[in-house]
């Protein structure tokens, strides 16, 4: 099983496009946003800057080809979608408070052991946490709720 591309997406420019469903970014949002997911997903996410710096990484000679990189940032333990909410209560409080994030879902977390660390290993890199990760797209939307408001 594949992680979540999670992050900042640039191409999403309005803050109904951001919460929306036309990105794997609605999983970790929905808790946030939705009435959450109807149905556990895996707890398995890694950040769109990972992704990006790997690929550009995998490029380097010195690294041996014919390899299978799975990229995931929660360890074997995975993360918890419901700890978005306790994520954007603690670093937007204001915008929680204003009722720009309801936090008002709860989806559920099926378990799934991935272990992403021989990427981390030879490419010499590590992971942005899930934190990191509701951080960059909840700034983001925010960033575009405030460009709706000029």
């Amino acid at each position: 099983m594949p992680s979540f591309v999670v992050g900042k997406h640039e191409l999403l420019t309005t803050p109904e496009d951001i919460i929306g469903p036309k990105t794997s970014n609605a999983v970790p949002l929905a808790p946030i946003f939705a009435e959450g997911m109807p149905f556990p997903l895996p707890g398995n996410t890694v950040h769109i800057e990972d992704v990006a710096s790997i690929h550009i990484a995998a490029l380097d000679p010195t690294i041996e080809g014919n390899q299978d990189f799975v990229l995931d940032a929660g360890g074997l333990e995975g993360i918890i979608w419901d700890d978005a909410k306790e994520i954007v209560k603690r670093r937007f409080p204001e915008a929680v408070e204003k009722g720009l994030l309801p936090l008002q879902g709860s989806s559920a977390t099926r378990d799934s052991k991935v272990d992403g660390s021989k990427a981390e290993r030879v490419f010499g890199l590590k992971y942005k946490d899930f934190e990191e990760q509701i951080v960059s797209i909840v700034a983001q939307y925010l960033e575009a709720v405030e460009r709706t408001k000029q």
